[in-house]
């Protein structure tokens, strides 16, 4: 089992992870970032965008695979009036190089960062004060299930939402897989 591996720090590059929109960018001080362009942009319909992982990566071999990584949101509180949790974020996995993709969240040993206990299985924000939702940078362990500890495992983070945009940002950085 070739673990721990490293495969997203974002302090050189986009350490081969892709893109589906131009909102996911790497920040200049070095981690992944999923924004709107500037603090009044809107995203004005419905939304979902990813940043994958490049290549697979094999491992069948591994008996019990952890997910680390680091996550913040910076949630604006004067958008809108409302506690809708609209603006969503969540890590996939997929066993099958992309083909299909499950949800993952934090476990009771690891869990969700303050303000986020009542967003369910993802990350959400929560719209004007005081529901806002932000945190700061939080360290995450999910164990991956069995169905993607194959030779074909693939990782994304998936950022999606209804309407309208209102947050400033979801930080993401030291994307790390790991046994126990």
């Amino acid at each position: 089992c070739p673990l721990p591996r490293v495969i997203g720090t974002w302090d050189d590059g986009n350490d081969g992870w892709v893109s589906s929109y131009g909102a996911w960018k790497r920040d200049a001080s070095g981690f992944m970032k999923y924004w709107s362009g500037t603090g009044t942009s809107y995203h004005k319909t419905n939304y979902t965008h990813y940043v994958t992982n490049g290549d697979p990566i094999d491992i069948s071999k591994c008996e019990t695979v952890l997910m680390k990584y680091n996550v913040m949101l910076s949630d604006t509180d004067n958008f809108e009036n409302d506690a809708d949790k609209s603006e969503r974020l969540v890590l996939q996995c997929s066993g099958d190089n992309g083909e299909n993709w499950q949800d993952m969240k934090p476990s009771s040993s690891s869990p969700w960062p303050p303000n986020q206990s009542a967003c369910s299985n993802y990350y959400c924000d929560g719209g004007n004060w005081p529901n806002h939702r932000s945190f700061e940078w939080t360290a995450q362990t999910i164990e991956m299930p069995a169905a993607c500890r194959t030779a074909t495992a693939r990782l994304r983070f998936k950022a999606w939402g209804t309407d309208n945009w209102r947050i400033n940002y979801w930080g993401i950085d030291n994307v790390i897989i790991d046994d126990m």
